[in-house]
């Protein structure tokens, strides 16, 4: 199943901040986003990978966040880890995203053999990963997006916004952290 949520022109305002999911020191989906789009400010389409049918409150909260930083959000179901090839180059070849966010609670997405997937094709390919964790940073995936305290916080693998041929944003200059591994 596919479903291309519609984007608007929303403002971006601190009450969707709480809005999305936040696990831990996970920052929320709008959080991700706006981040997501200050490293790369042209990506218009992001392909959202989930293993299972998202519920309608998911959705509305794709879409809002997706929105409110100007982006479209295509989302694609993974029948299993089998199905994560036919998945990946849909998004990339029908969709054109040019980033791709998986989800930090879906369990078969974020599992090593998903992420050594993704990672090798995103590389290669000229996609960003928004990653569901650092370790994904490390292996390679482009960004991901913590919380230190209150405080967004960027992760990104240096070389892999240099083969993207993104810089890191003045604004995240002295809060992120780059790993190049």
């Amino acid at each position: 199943m596919r479903r291309v949520l519609s984007t608007g022109v929303v403002s971006l305002v601190a009450s969707l901040f709480p809005v999305a999911m936040a696990f831990g020191q996970q920052a929320t989906l709008l959080q991700q986003f706006y981040v997501m789009k200050a490293f790369a400010p042209n990506v218009d389409k992001v392909g959202v990978l989930v293993s299972q049918t998202p519920a309608a409150e998911f959705k509305d909260k794709l879409g809002r966040a997706s929105a409110a930083v100007g982006v479209q959000a295509v989302i694609s179901v993974v029948g299993g880890l089998n199905d994560l090839s036919r998945a990946y180059q849909e998004l990339v070849t029908n969709y054109r995203v040019r980033f791709i966010w998986i989800p930090p609670e879906d369990a078969v997405l974020c599992s090593d053999v998903a992420r050594d997937y993704l990672v090798r094709k995103a590389v290669t390919e000229g996609v960003g990963i928004l990653a569901p964790s650092k370790q994904w940073v490390a292996q390679g995936a482009t960004l991901y997006v913590g919380l230190d305290g209150e405080k967004v916080k960027p992760y990104y693998n240096s070389r892999a916004l240099q083969a993207l041929g993104l810089t890191v944003p003045d604004k995240f200059a002295d809060v992120s952290t780059a790993t190049s591994e």
